[in-house]
This record gives C-alpha cells, structure tokens and sequence, in this order.
C-alpha cells in the first residue's frame, strides 16, 4: 500500500526497494522489485489531496522474501479507528524539521494519533479532514515533506504490528505546526476496496 500522491507522475518507472535504511550506500539488505501493475483509488483526485481517497496498491513483479529487516505489516479491522493519543511509530527520509535538509538514515517517532473529534475543530484542521483519515501529532515531531506515502503503524493488544495509515498531508508551512499534525490516509476505511483489488490482480 503507498499513497496516491506517489505514483501520480504516469511516466516514471518506479521501483520498490526493500530492506532499506541508510541510503547513503547499499547495505546488502535490500531487495529490489519492479512493480507490475499501481493501482490508485478510483475516487482520488490528485488536485485535491485534501478530499480523500489517497490511497494505492502497488502489484510487485515477484514474491517477497521475508527477512530479519522485511517483515509483513497486519491490516487494522474494518472501521476500526485509534483511540486518541494511542502511540504510533512514524517512519520516513521527508525533511527534517521543514529546513530542506533531508537525513540519509531512515527516521522514526513515537506519535500520538489524534481522535476525529479533536483534529477537525476549527483551531486544528477543521473540514480539511474527513473521517477516512487519520491524524497523528501536533504538538512536536510530526512527519515531513518526502514521507507522504509512509506507514503509520501501530502495535495491537495482540503483539502485532498493523499498519493504521497512509501518508498523505502535512502542513502547510512547517512540519512541527502546533495544531496541524500529519494526515494519514486511515487504512480501515478502505478494507473493502483493498480486498476487492487484491483479488482482481
């Protein structure tokens, strides 16, 4: 899964890499896929971000192998949503602290994931959010420019590592904006559309 903002330029040849922290030199950890078929959310419009729907799926030319460094992330049930302030890690190599520069080793935080009700009043994001998102941070460290299409994951009661998000906003200006946390695509929302492609491919 990536956002839909990523694969949006149709003439790009994209490729997956996997296993990757340090992007500085190849580690011997990667692995490297061609994707074979994105499929972006029928209902996203790449001129506003802001409406939704910014999902994809991306068909990979050959299998996985599962190491110590590439696992599989669990999806969230459907509907399911985060109580707030539940912690999540963010991970990216977007921007840091909205100065331009960007870190060569792969960033991670611990965030709070920001309730509905809360991020959609007036002094945060208002309308700007709908309920298919979800928002993590607003008080510090958020995500940043270049991590939209990143994972939110969270660990469930169960032990398990689910992936509760989507990249797909941050603020307008800066990237640590009191009131203005980064926007995740919620992954629950679209259980449905997800299965219903994954069997079509």
């Amino acid at each position: 899964r990536s956002a839909a903002t990523c694969p949006t330029h149709y003439n790009t040849k994209y490729r997956i890499v996997l296993g990757k922290y340090d992007l500085t030199f190849t580690e011997g950890s990667e692995q490297f896929i061609d994707p074979t078929k994105i499929i972006i959310h029928p209902m996203f419009n790449p001129k506003c971000v802001t409406c939704g729907f910014d999902i994809a799926l991306v068909k990979l030319s050959w299998p996985v192998v599962f190491t110590d460094k590439v696992r599989l992330g669990c999806l969230p049930g459907p509907g399911e949503a985060l109580p707030h302030n539940y912690t999540c890690v963010v991970t990216g190599w977007g921007k840091l602290n909205g100065t331009g520069q960007k870190p060569r080793k792969l960033l991670q935080s611990l965030l709070p994931a920001i309730d509905y009700e809360t991020c959609s009043r007036a002094d945060w994001w208002g309308t700007t959010v709908v309920d298919s998102m979800v928002c993590v941070g607003g008080f510090e460290k958020t995500a940043c420019e270049g991590d939209p299409g990143g994972p939110l994951n969270c660990i469930g009661i169960d032990g398990r590592w689910y992936i509760h998000g989507v990249g797909s906003f941050i603020g307008p200006v800066n990237c640590d904006v009191p009131g203005k946390p980064t926007v995740y695509t919620r992954v629950s929302a679209f259980n449905n559309w997800l299965n219903e492609v994954s069997i079509s491919i």
